[in-house]
């Protein structure tokens, strides 16, 4: 709760007083359900049985933990190494240390250093460490490309859901040998409930979101949703009527998937078949964007000529 305390006092400044009290004891709440030990023995086995029958082989088996709080994501590290012992170099917690930590928590926690030493072992696809447990940490500004699956058992919404389900969706590809492996997409399991948050956060991503956060995600999500048309065109036509109608149904409110568009899309990501092309195209499309943007308000400022017939 102290943690809590020093995250709502950030808050007071733009809320009322009873909005924080009664959102603050709602998530305290929250904690403690997600904190139970019969909670977090359940989840630790579904998350170790998900993974090795279905994602450890995955790519190079990278995953990501997502934890509500940093005491449920140590007891979630502990959880995982009660039911695999072996697997010490395997899982790791990544979040800040606390003066008022226990004392148990520092062996596991460790420095920046530390923290800097994982995360280049989390982004080599060759290293041991393939499971990263986190609570805020790394769900922003930390690209990992190879990251195949997200577990998340953290209420998120807005801007950080996005973000967060970003992360686990980054293009990669990979040449072992003669074979290429190449990633179509990350998987998200979630324990929380997030898909409404989801669903909002879509209908949010409004314009200004995309000056705000940049204009790579939305490039990189009309190519991926370009390349699942191309690998189901074998459907035929109506594969692409029907994904327009279900974009429509399950979000009445957006804008930009009719089927006439969903065809442009395919052609895109026929045509870019790189993903390093789309970086650049994203950041070219953000500099045009901004010189348009500074000749309009440049052109506002200046008076208009009116002419008059005599």
């Amino acid at each position: 709760m102290r943690l809590i305390d020093a995250e709502y006092d950030l808050m007071a400044q733009n809320a009322e007083p009873h909005a924080i009290e009664k959102s603050k004891k709602e998530l305290g709440r929250m904690e403690t359900i997600l904190g139970a030990d019969q909670t977090i023995a359940a989840l630790c086995e579904d998350i170790v049985g998900h993974y090795e029958e279905n994602r450890q082989h995955e790519l190079t088996g990278k995953a990501m933990i997502v934890a509500c709080s940093r005491a449920i994501a140590m007891s979630i590290y502990r959880g995982i190494l009660r039911l695999r012992p072996e697997w010490t170099e395997k899982v790791g917690v990544v979040m800040t240390e606390d003066n008022q930590d226990p004392d148990d928590w520092n062996e596991v926690i460790g420095n920046k250093r530390r923290r800097d030493n994982m995360a280049k072992k989390f982004k080599d696809s060759e290293d041991p460490l393939k499971i990263a447990i986190v609570v805020d940490m790394w769900l922003t500004g930390f690209d990992v490309p190879c990251l195949a699956t997200m577990y998340v058992y953290k209420p998120m919404a807005g801007h950080n859901l996005m973000q967060a389900i970003a992360c686990v969706n980054r293009v990669f590809s990979q040449k072992t040998g003669d074979t290429i492996i190449r990633k179509e997409g990350g998987l998200v399991v979630d324990y929380v409930g997030i898909a409404a948050a989801l669903k909002q956060a879509m209908r949010d991503y409004t314009g200004r979101d995309k000056r705000n956060y940049g204009d790579r995600e939305q490039i990189l999500l009309y190519w991926n949703i370009g390349k699942t048309i191309s690998k189901n065109i074998e459907y035929g036509n109506s594969f692409i009527f029907n994904l327009a109608r279900d974009i429509k149904l399950e979000f009445p409110d957006s804008k930009g998937y009719s089927e006439r568009n969903l065809r442009y899309m395919r052609k895109f990501a026929e045509i870019v078949t790189d993903a390093k092309i789309l970086q650049t195209l994203s950041a070219k499309l953000k500099q045009m964007t901004r010189k348009a943007e500074a000749w309009r308000n440049e052109t506002r400022k200046k008076p208009r000529a009116i002419g008059y017939d005599i």
